[in-house]
Formats: structure tokens, sequence, C-alpha cells
């Protein structure tokens, strides 16, 4: 009996699927939401509390949002790097709890446009670890046939929190105050810090079946030897005697085999970006993203100045664009059954003639305000399918090209690599997205950049209709292959 009290307790539980997806989806709610809190009160605040010129606030309000999306862009490749190779996910994960703390901590105190910034770089540090190192954490524990469903709940997470910030903050500013806004993200990250450190993570995929009786293993008789119970507590991942803790992945790598591959790894994102499949969908994410931090950046003062609303209609309106995120569970359904392809190629159809129809609203009607409403959900639920499919499809573009070539990735997995460029593609356009949003607004005024949007996502659909999911036709045959995303045919050499 004494393995058993070598093992973490409620070990079973604190490893399986579910309550890892729920920390994953939680740790990216909270991210979010913290995110979302401040964009509809940051242009008040900018004036009340940094003491920015009314002329100067959209210049501000753009780098804050740059900002965000340039440490983000950095931190999404060390933190992706660092979770395939260390021994544990988790601890990076934990690393960018740290740093949302301090942009919380930040944006309370903050007085001055430097806060600020600080306060959005570490944002951007935590959104990289929880992006790069969340997801993989949850494709490593999720059966290959379920990751578009999977994706579903955690893009729903992801649409939640920023459901909910402005919300949260634009209802909270009005009626209570500056600090008030921040009094909801406090107690999430409170439960966000319990939840992370109650993890154990299970590598390898490891199905629950396998967890379950690997400790029912180590619980061994009397009449078993010493000897014997060790070497079956080894079972469960350890590379040494050591037995399992706290800190260990359920199954961990040995130190032979990283040391073979150390020459190799370096490498590993060269490969993934030389796979098109892997290129199209971070392409879509780049759209994606352009679209969502454009909006960001002008729809608040947009409505501010054309119906003269408050932030705490600000926030709703978010809400509205938000909804159609309560569908990302059935889109990652579809897909993991019939495949990527259509649903990505009918997100970007879906989001254009909308976009381009915005124009239409010019007035301060109640018809012109019910218009802007309807076409923003529209255009969120094509972003919403855009966004749950690419994350799917990251996950089965690196298994694809990890089966595909064994030797090349063969010891730690890619996947934290992998979801890391996801990570900088959606950087790349948060930092495109404002100066399209703020800058062009300017030039050619708000008909001018939602009719810019609108044919860039036309001009998407076609590179998602002729690569995601695989090619469609291949240089070298017609071999048709079943996809690994469920469904959508490929063709193999």
């Amino acid at each position: 009996m004494g393995s058993e009290r070598n093992l973490p307790w409620a070990l079973s539980f604190r490893s399986s699927e579910g309550f890892i997806l729920l920390v994953v989806s939680a740790a990216l709610f909270t991210d979010t939401l913290v995110y979302g809190v401040i964009v509809p009160i940051v242009p008040v605040a900018l004036k009340d509390r940094a003491g920015v010129p009314s002329a100067d606030v959209q210049k501000w309000v753009s780098i804050l949002l740059a900002t965000y999306g340039a440490t983000f862009l950095v931190g999404s490749p060390l933190f992706g790097y660092f979770a395939d190779r260390s021994k544990s996910r988790r601890m990076p994960f934990v690393i960018g709890l740290a740093a949302m703390i301090l942009a919380t901590s930040f944006f309370l105190i903050g007085r001055s446009p430097g806060l600020f910034i600080a306060a959005r770089a570490m944002q951007g540090l935590s959104g990289g670890a929880v992006g790069a190192v969340g997801m993989a954490l949850a494709v490593d524990s999720v059966p290959q046939d379920r990751i578009g469903q999977a994706m579903g709940y955690v893009s729903l997470a992801l649409t939640w929190g920023v459901l909910f910030g402005p919300i949260v903050g634009g209802v909270m500013f009005t009626k209570a105050g500056y600090y008030a806004a921040f009094a909801v993200p406090i107690a999430l990250l409170c439960v966000d810090i319990i939840l992370r450190f109650l993890m154990i993570e299970k590598k390898g995929k490891l199905s629950q079946t396998h967890i379950r009786s690997e400790v029912e293993s180590t619980q061994v008789s009397d009449n078993v030897s010493p000897r014997s119970a060790s070497s079956r507590t080894q079972s469960l991942g350890s590379d040494s005697e050591e037995t399992v803790d706290e800190e260990s992945p359920l199954l961990q790598r040995s130190d032979n085999e990283a040391s073979q591959q150390a020459s190799t790894k370096t490498l590993i994102i060269y490969h993934l970006l030389k796979d098109s499949r892997i290129l199209v969908n971070l392409f879509a994410t780049v759209i994606q993203s352009i679209v969502w931090t454009a909006f960001e950046t002008t729809l608040p003062l947009f409505v501010m100045d054309k119906f003269g609303w408050a932030p705490s209609k600000v926030g709703i309106l978010f809400l509205i664009f938000s909804l159609p995120c309560l569908f990302g569970v059935f889109i990652g359904k579809g897909a993991d059954l019939w495949g990527s392809r259509v649903f990505g190629t009918l997100g970007f159809v879906l989001a254009a003639p909308p976009l381009i129809l915005l124009r239409l609203v010019q007035h301060n009607t109640t018809g012109h305000q019910v218009l802007l409403g309807a076409l923003l959900v529209i255009i969120g639920f094509g972003i919403t399918d855009v966004q749950v499919i690419t994350m799917t499809e990251i996950s089965h573009a690196v298994d694809q090209l990890e089966e595909s070539d064994p030797v090349l990735f063969s010891g730690p997995s890619a996947m934290g690599q992998g979801y890391a460029l996801y990570n900088m593609a959606f950087a790349t356009g948060q930092l495109l997205g404002p100066i399209i949003g703020g800058f062009v607004i300017t030039s050619v005024g708000w008909a001018g950049m939602n009719l810019t949007l609108g044919i860039i996502c036309f001009a998407s659909a076609i590179p998602m209709a002729l690569l995601c999911g695989g090619p469609i036709m291949s240089k070298k045959g017609k071999k048709k292959a079943r996809d690994l995303s469920g469904g959508a045919e490929a063709y193999e050499p």
C-alpha cells in the first residue's frame, strides 16, 4: 500500500480529459475577459486617468492594441518552444498566469500611457502562454476524432471572455467606477490560480482508460514486493526511479530521446511552415484577427460619435457581435464528421457581404442601430466559424506531419510550436487590425474600411477552398486518403 501514497490525490480526476479542458477553457476565458474589460473604457481612461488629449485618444487606442499584438507575437514562440522541450507544460502555463496578474495590477494603478502600455504588454505575454500551451494541453488530452468538438469548447471560452469582458467593463465602469470594473477579473484570477495548480497533465494523448488501469496497477497488495511496486509506479511515466508527483506529467520523455532529437528539433518550426495545410490556416487566422481587432479599434468610437452611446451600450454591442460563438461546438462537431474545407470556406463567404453592407449604417436612427446589430451577428458567425476551423486544423496538420515523418518528428511533440505559430498568426492580425481600423478609417472613412475588410474576406475564401484540410490535388497523383480532420478528402503522392 506504500506506492498508493506516492500518487497525487485525485489523480484520475485531475488528469482527466474533462478537467483539463475545463482548466484550459477557464484560463482562456479569464485571459480574454481581462483583455476585453478595458476595451470600452480605455478611451475614457486615457483621457481622465492618463491625461491624453481627446484628439490623440484614437492614436493611443491603436498603440495599446498593437502593443498587445507585438508581445503576443514574441511570447508565443518562446512559450511554445518551452512547452515542447520542458518536462511539463504546466510550468509555462503558470508563468502566463503570473503575467496576467501583473497586467491587472498595472491597469489598476495606471495613471499614465506608459503603465497602460506595460499592462497590455503583460497581457500579450499571458495570451501567448495560454494560447500556445493551453491549446497544446487540450489536444494532448482529447482523442483525434473529437479535436473539432474540443476546439469548439475552447473557442466558446475564448469568445465568451471577449463577449463578457466589454460588458463587465462597460457596465461596471458606468455604474460603480474604474476600480469596480476589475472586481470580476480579480475573482476569476483567483479561481484560475487554483485550477492551474490542481491540474495534472497527461502527455502523448493517454486515454483515460489507460490512466485508470495504470493507477490501479500501482495499488499493490501486501504480497507484492517493493521492487515490483516501484517498477509499476515508473510505468506511469517517470524517466528515473522517482515516482509520480504533483509536477510530473503522466508520460515523460526519456533523456536519451531528447538528446537524440536535439539537433533536429531546432528546425521543427521551419518544417511546420513548409506545410501548405498549416500555412493556409495561419493565413486565415491572420484575416479573422484583422477583422476582430479592426472592430475593437473603431466600433466603440464609431457608435459613441454616431449614436451618442455610453460605454455600457458599447459593451452590449460587443455581446451581439459575439453571440454566434454559441454555435462553435456544433461547427467543431461538423468539422469532425464532414471535414474542415467546406466550413472554413463558408466562414469567409458568410462574413464578406455584411462587412460591405456596414457602409449603410450612417444615421442615428433605430432602424440603422438594428441594422448594425444584425450585420454584426452575421459577421460574428462567419468569424467564429473560421476560428474553430483554424484551431482544429492546426492540430490535425501537426499530427499528419508527425505521422508522415516519424524520424524528424520523433521525441517531443511539436504541438506547442504548432499552436505558437497559430498565436503568432493571430498576433500578426492584431498588429495589422489597428492599422487598418485606426488609420485607414481616418483616410477612407467607415464605409471604405469595411469595404476593404469585405473584399479581403471574399479573397480569403479561395485558398481555404483549395487547401483547408489538405490540398485538393497532389502534384504527383490522385490517390485518395481519408483526412485526419474527419471526412475531408486529401490526395497523397
